[in-house]
């Protein structure tokens, strides 16, 4: 074993310094440990020429890393050459790699199966008319277009990603950090981008059940928009919440989710320094969930198309997937209700949501 002036961190640290005379004899320590059998030669050489030299090598088939400079000593110039055993990083950037490709193999399955299912349901004979057949045609394909277009994006950075590491093995985790998060963030939206396709696809077969409780849509919609207050913030924009007790028939989870998806519309849609305003209340029969924004509103061409799949308006902003809306849709009419978008003037967009009130109440 070697001297405890040539061994770093203790007898398992797989750290070691070698001490090496000016003509290349070993100086310290007298034996080398296992699987170094003396100092590295090229690495001594180069630090002859530029008094210090780094490099990766392999001792006896063990991947390490070696450290050369010289150094002034009583007796003369000496080479101190440190060797670190780089097993362990080896081992872990491989554990890495073979995590993320079984990670971006199960999404990609996962991305297919959604696409299997929805073509098997879209599939499904129909008894309409010819013209009937064709529309639906026409939309399956529409969809399966659209579809593949917002899953070919995330899944190009993560294969983008994944070369990005397979030609770096030996650069230490703090250098593919970059990487590493550009897949962690492409996973999650393609996970929230599958989970809106599942939903649609179980809302088309009618296999998503809604609640019919009491439900106060007021006290939902304060819930929801005060979860958004602080992303919205972030961007210099204000929500403001102004509901009024308002007792619905309906699925609480499903209206909180209605009015996320309206507000953050209203929030990705208005500039930094703009207001999203949110109000609840009673109208007749009815309960009025109003969103409004600052943005630049809806091109009056684009307004029959706001609640289609996949649709995005010209100069949408970047990140979303064109389902919000439609999702939005659903929600409102399984409720029995009737959403409607206009704009605003001078600027902005409206979505106004009435939804039938609870049987026997009344308006506050």
């Amino acid at each position: 074993m070697p001297t405890p002036c040539a061994e770093f961190g203790g007898g398992t640290s797989g750290t070691f310094a070698l001490v090496v005379g000016a003509d290349g004899r070993l100086i310290l320590p007298r034996s080398m440990p296992p699987p170094f059998n003396g100092p590295d030669a090229v690495s001594l050489a180069a630090a002859e020429t530029a008094g210090r030299d780094v490099r990766d090598s392999t001792a006896a088939g063990t991947p390490v890393r070696i450290l050369t400079t010289s150094v002034s000593s009583r007796i003369g110039p000496v080479y101190v050459q440190i060797f670190q055993d780089r097993t362990a990083e080896e081992r872990t950037l491989g554990v890495l790699l073979t995590v993320l490709l079984v990670g971006g193999v199960v999404v990609v399955l996962v991305a297919a199966g959604v696409g299997v299912l929805y073509s098997r349901r879209a599939l499904v004979p129909i008894r309409a008319s010819l013209a009937s057949q064709r529309r639906s045609l026409r939309r399956q394909r529409e969809f399966a277009a659209d579809a593949s277009h917002e899953l070919r994006t995330p899944l190009t950075v993560i294969r983008t990603s994944l070369d990005l590491l397979r030609r770096h093995p030996e650069a230490p985790i703090r250098q593919v950090g970059d990487a590493l998060d550009d897949i962690g963030a492409e996973v999650e939206n393609m996970t929230h981008l599958v989970e809106d396709l599942l939903l649609l696809a179980r809302t088309d077969s009618g296999a998503v059940p809604l609640e019919r409780l009491p439900v106060d849509l007021g006290d939902v919609t304060a819930d929801a928009a005060s979860s958004l207050v602080a992303a919205a913030a972030q961007r210099g924009i204000q929500v403001t919440a102004e509901p009024t007790p308002a007792v619905v028939y309906g699925d609480a989870t499903r209206l909180r989710q209605l009015v996320l998806i309206l507000v953050d519309n209203a929030i990705r849609h208005s500039p930094s320094g703009g207001q999203v305003r949110v109000s609840v209340r009673p109208d007749g029969a009815a309960v009025l969930l109003v969103v409004e924004d600052d943005g630049p509103g809806i091109r009056e061409e684009d307004l029959p198309h706001v609640f289609e799949r996949f649709w995005r308006g010209v100069g949408a902003p970047a990140g979303g997937s064109g389902l919000g809306l439609s999702i939005a849709s659903w929600i409102v009419a399984g409720h029995g209700g009737d959403i409607q978008v206009s704009n605003r003037a001078p600027s902005g967009a409206r979505f106004a949501v009435c939804i039938p009130m609870e049987r026997g109440a009344t308006a506050a």
